[in-house]
């Protein structure tokens, strides 16, 4: 049975028992990383993780970004409180090596002497939050966030008894080198009617207001300041975006009129989640990390651009790297928990970009939709791109009652691309992440079920020969598979024909190596079956890494290649996926788990956690990450039913 297991389409949907664990403070690692908050129009990336901050001189609001990403437009806010000289007063410094936040989780690596900075990632999913407590007994807060109006809101506060504060300082600065290989510049900072207006060459005006502080200006930065005494104090600094001054002008006074912003924020992203679905039978914990992980992937979306991840480990041309696959992996968490709105902007977004002329997507592109070498070369195949998008159309199809956005001869290029790459062993012969030629198991299942797929689409149209060369070719893959399938270890691996490194010889002219990415097969619609289970059954025996997580892929390289043996969020996510449909929901939920004690300081889930265990990868969130940890929290939840094999 070629099953595409988003949800089961037809049926009610019935919800399992709640087993669940606490995460306990003890045992959570919360990780160095960012937050992010956007709406599909303004997108910015906020962090005041001091284990961010130790090993970079930039705070706060680190980018923003309007429409799409192609111009980050600010490069950091600083908020403190100033003593009567105008000092900025410290934190108060520890008097132990423990860092303790609100909720309990230990900081790692903090210092005797080191500031107290508490990260509260769980205060409200959509505002990260920062709390520290200053050396003259008083506490500063900031929160970010973004509603539905085109504005990053700062909500900055200060409390405390104490005699030295005098004011309160937010200063945010500007970005003014050029951008966008050379052709947007800065024009200039300048105040009209209570507003710091920033202009850029490409029309974009952004205004700093505030609802009750004082403006400043001094070359790129804007100073908004305020008095504080003994009765706590609440700022509000709106960072608005906007495609001329008078537009800017419009939003502030939209703005100005709101009488509790946070609280309107909170209602937009609540309508949000409810206008999907929500695990309400999850727990406390597994529920919040689920809000908090799906609204930051949607917060990270602009104009149907997913960037593999804001925090500048995959850049290309100074911009946010996109990649067709993680922007389709990305899409299928939205469109498993019915956000289907996302779904087609994304849908769209690869539908319109320049393809080469076979029929198949260039591995990355840049934030103007052009291809751009980032962490792989853009002439490399990426082949399962093809095969997931005709599954993500077709399901979009059935979701929305007929509704096509592609014509049909978009699907067939893509399917006939597939058809006519198959090698003399019936299989795709292409490459991975890591730019290793070879056979994949997860790009041939997941290509044979799209083009099943293809099959009844053509089928539908009337075109009956393509129909049954599309169904006759998923056919001879699934034959083929038994070549990438290692009857010794009971498991599939990538194949490869070539000696990389000393791992193959004249003796063994190919080389066999596991790779946790194989579930994906199965989740985008292969059907299950016997080798894919012992397949998981040899990951959890062989593969599971620092407690619990899954190493990408066997691999004896060092440098670039060896971040193969590090822990990944994405394939651990997708073996929880794949227990839980199997109905294994202990191992499911320790999969979860880990993933989720091993987020960063806001509660995101990043690229991967090293092999020595001792960092996380800068990809801190990782949009793909964040998506396929929501959908292993609503797969466990909401499962209609085991899946047996075939």
């Amino acid at each position: 049975m070629w099953r595409f297991i988003f949800i089961a389409r037809r049926g009610l949907i019935a919800l399992l028992c709640c087993l669940s664990t606490v995460v306990s403070a003890a045992d959570a690692q919360k990780w160095r990383g960012y937050g992010v908050v956007g709406n599909g129009r303004v997108c910015a990336v906020y962090s005041d993780d001091p284990k961010i901050l130790a090993g970079s001189s930039l705070a706060g609001l680190r980018s923003l970004f309007y429409k799409d990403f192609s111009v980050n437009y600010v490069r950091e806010s600083k908020f403190a409180i100033l003593d009567r000289l105008g000092r900025p007063i410290p934190n108060k410094a520890l008097d132990d090596t423990k860092l303790i936040d609100t909720k309990g989780y230990v900081i790692p690596n903090a210092k005797a002497g080191a500031s107290i900075t508490d990260i509260i990632s769980k205060d409200r999913f959509f505002a990260p939050y920062t709390r520290s407590a200053l050396a003259d007994g008083g506490v500063k807060e900031t929160r970010a966030f973004v509603g539905e109006d085109d504005a990053v809101i700062m909500l900055l506060g200060y409390s405390g008894a104490s005699k030295s504060a005098a004011q309160a300082q937010f200063q945010l600065r500007f970005r003014t080198d050029r951008q966008v290989m050379q052709s947007v510049s800065f024009e200039g900072l300048s105040m009209k009617g209570g507003v710091a207006l920033a202009r850029w060459s490409n029309k974009v005006v952004v205004g700093v207001a505030s609802m009750s502080g004082a403006i400043g200006l001094s070359g790129e930065v804007v100073f908004v300041r305020e008095a504080v005494g003994s009765a706590p104090k609440e700022i509000a600094v709106m960072v608005v975006l906007g495609d001329s001054e008078q537009d800017v002008f419009q939003k502030v006074a939209t703005l100005r009129k709101k009488k509790n912003m946070l609280a309107d924020a909170e209602a937009y992203w609540n309508a949000w989640l409810d206008r999907g679905k929500i695990p309400f039978s999850a727990t406390p914990e597994h529920l919040e990390a689920y809000k908090r992980n799906l609204y930051a992937a949607r917060a990270s979306l602009l104009g149907g651009q997913v960037p593999m991840d804001l925090t500048g480990q995959y850049d290309v041309n100074e911009m946010p790297q996109l990649s067709p696959r993680d922007a389709m992996m990305t899409a299928r968490a939205f469109l498993l928990t019915q956000h289907a709105d996302e779904v087609k902007d994304i849908i769209k977004y690869w539908a319109s970009v320049k393809t080469k002329p076979s029929g198949e997507w260039y591995s990355s592109y840049d934030a103007l939709n052009q291809p751009a070498s980032g962490g792989t070369r853009i002439d490399q195949p990426e082949w399962d791109a093809n095969g997931y998008f005709i599954k993500l159309a077709d399901e979009y199809r059935f979701r929305r009652r007929g509704e096509w956005l592609v014509e049909k001869t978009f699907i067939y290029k893509l399917a006939d691309f597939i058809v006519n790459n198959l090698d003399k062993n019936g299989l795709l012969y292409e490459i991975n992440r890591s730019e290793w030629r070879g056979y994949l198991p997860t790009t041939n299942m997941v290509n044979a079920s799209a083009l099943r797929t293809a099959g009844a689409i053509a089928d539908e149209f009337g075109d009956l020969e393509r129909a049954q060369l599309y169904r006759e070719t998923a056919d001879k893959i699934s034959s083929a598979l038994t070549l990438l399938y290692d009857t010794t270890r009971k498991t599939y691996v990538n194949v490869r024909y070539f000696a990389p490194k000393g791992m193959a010889s004249s003796a063994n002219p190919f080389v066999k190596f596991w790779d946790t990415s194989t579930n994906f097969g199965v989740l985008w619609g292969y059907p299950n079956h016997k080798e894919i289970q012992r397949t998981n059954e040899f990951y959890l025996a062989n593969a599971q890494r620092l407690n619990g997580g899954l190493q990408y892929l066997e691999t004896t390289e060092t440098g670039f290649a060896n971040y193969g043996s590090d822990v990944y969020h994405a394939t651990t996510a997708a073996a929880a996926e794949y227990h839980a449909l199997q109905g294994q929901r202990p191992t499911a939920l320790k999969l979860i788990d880990w993933m989720l004690k091993n987020s960063n300081a806001y509660g995101l889930m990043p690229e991967r956690i090293l092999a020595s265990g001792t960092d996380c990868g800068d990809a801190s969130p990782h949009t793909w990450s964040m998506a396929e940890f929501a959908a292993a929290i609503w797969t466990y939840y909401q499962t209609e039913r085991p899946f047996q094999p075939d």
